[in-house]
């Protein structure tokens, strides 16, 4: 069995999953138009697509990667928090 790098997993699984939300939402809510005549929803569909992209190119190469997955610390977040 292979060694994963989570964290890269995880980042390029949920930049994918934002991109696919965003250009779904865009070709359902918006029309795309042509490419000489290009609508409101050609712009964030576009961007959906290549943040869908760019997820699966970093998550694919990390479930063949060794890495590990580290805990974030809690006592600075506690603090970001509680000076709001």
């Amino acid at each position: 069995m292979y060694a994963r790098d989570w964290r890269d997993v995880i980042a390029g699984g949920l930049l994918g999953l934002g991109g696919l939300a965003i250009a779904a939402y865009a070709v359902t809510h918006y029309s795309l138009g042509t490419l000489q005549h290009m609508g409101p929803g050609m712009f964030p569909a576009a961007t959906g697509v290549v943040l869908l992209v760019l997820g699966v190119v970093i998550a694919v190469p990390a479930l063949f990667r060794a890495g590990t997955l580290q805990l974030p610390d809690t006592r600075n977040a506690a603090a970001i928090i509680g000076s709001v």
